[in-house]
């Protein structure tokens, strides 16, 4: 293949932008290739008029006042350029755009402490010092969030965690079940105000009441009470059978009451429960360090209290929130009491 002139290599340069170490812009234009031609003539001033000159196949910029020596601007060095641009703009653009689809996909992502507090009082009635009540810091030692917090926080992360995950039904226009973690509270109290009266029925009361102008989706409205469920049972309810998983059923036509007494539902066994004598009792025997030692068995924690003590192969999984019973525990003990006091009083 024969070889161009350097006239005609010259030509045949793109006109793309350059700039100098000082960053002057300048762009090679048609007339200064002909200027260069003809000033890369034998027995022309090596000084030219032009901003750019032809030296060794490289282009220079006239060396201008506080200029130093020019560099050429390549294609590539354009491409990482608007690249950089381009992937700043994305990242803010992505970055607005979590934001506010946090709020508007997930809306109970993240809790804080005065929600917690919210928690507490009304799934056990806790009864908050008076800087609770105003979201003030928590000075009193005789006050419930003061001594029994601190024991609840694995319960405040899984209650974090099981409501991050609550996502509305985004194909319609009707408003969410669950806007904020209020409206989680309200369905809450009104579980425990309805005990007996079944779930399709209490479902279409408490979202009537509540003045929407178009009622939530139905799925959303069922995702909203099973969620409360999770939170006041910790046990993962749904309104309709889910083949494949072990989720409790929890039908149109019963309530809550009957759902908590299924969930607790025991049968005896014909060998721990029998009523001949024994030298030795079975149950006093067993212990997780002997099923370790003799048996091999493992032990791993699970948030369902409707798996505890289940057995998968040689693991045996062990519901960890004791504390949350043990508040469930302390408010039946203080209604007992209560209500003995009244009767007393009568």
């Amino acid at each position: 293949m024969p070889r161009r002139a350097p006239e005609e290599r010259l030509l045949n340069l793109p006109a793309a932008p350059a700039e100098c170490y000082c960053r002057h812009p300048f762009k090679l234009q048609q007339s200064d290739c002909e200027n260069l031609i003809t000033r890369t003539q034998p027995n022309q001033p090596k000084s030219l008029d032009r901003c750019c000159q032809r030296r060794t196949g490289r282009m220079f910029h006239k060396k201008q006042k506080g200029c130093a020596r020019p560099r050429p601007r390549s294609l590539l060095s354009l491409v990482g350029s608007l690249s950089c641009v381009s992937s700043t703009i994305m990242e803010t653009l992505m970055s607005n755009l979590s934001t506010s689809s946090s709020t508007i996909f997930w809306p109970l992502k993240g809790a804080s402490d005065s929600q917690f507090k919210k928690l507490c009082r009304v799934l056990w009635e806790w009864d908050f010092c008076d800087s609770c009540k105003i979201d003030q810091r928590c000075i009193s030692t005789q006050c419930p969030w003061q001594k029994r917090s601190l024991k609840l926080q694995p319960f405040f992360q899984l209650y974090q965690k099981i409501t991050a995950s609550y996502m509305p039904e985004m194909h319609t226009t009707s408003n969410y079940a669950l806007r904020t973690h209020e409206d989680l509270f309200e369905v809450i109290q009104t579980l425990k105000q309805n005990l007996t009266t079944p779930r399709a029925n209490l479902t279409a009361a408490h979202f009537a009441r509540r003045g929407y102008n178009s009622l939530p989706h139905p799925a959303d409205q069922n995702r909203a009470f099973d969620l409360a469920v999770r939170v006041m049972t910790m046990v993962d309810c749904s309104a309709e059978n889910q083949s494949g998983s072990d989720i409790l059923v929890w039908g149109d036509d019963k309530s809550f009451q009957d759902l908590v007494r299924s969930i607790g539902s025991t049968r005896n066994h014909p060998v721990l429960a029998g009523d001949e004598e024994r030298s030795l009792d079975p149950k006093e025997q067993l212990s997780a360090i002997r099923l370790k030692k003799s048996a091999h068995i493992k032990f791993r924690g699970t948030d369902d209290i409707k798996n505890h003590l289940r057995l998968e192969g040689k693991t045996v999984e062990i519901f960890h929130h004791t504390t949350v019973l043990k508040e469930h525990l302390r408010l039946t003990r203080d209604e007992h009491a209560k209500k003995s006091t009244e009767n007393s009083n009568r």
